[in-house]
């Protein structure tokens, strides 16, 4: 398994180009994640912040859920 830098020591370290993964560096899944994981805060958290700075019960746990129902936790 490759190693990467991890955080902003490459900016602070002698780092060879091979060891930062970028953006750029994104294979076609990975780019798919990050846009459901986007959508899904677009669609579903930003709409709540308030509720949810306010810590509105059950909120999170509902969030939570429905992110689980897409796929999104390990």
């Amino acid at each position: 398994m490759e190693t990467f830098v991890k955080g902003g020591s490459f900016l602070m370290e002698s780092t060879s180009p091979e060891e930062v993964f970028t953006p750029e560096d994104f294979g076609e899944e990975q780019i798919l994640i990050a846009k459901a994981v986007t959508d899904f805060v677009v669609g579903e958290v930003h709409p709540v912040i308030e509720e949810i700075e306010q810590k509105k019960e059950g909120l999170l746990v509902s969030l939570l859920k429905k992110a689980g129902e897409l796929g999104m936790k390990r």
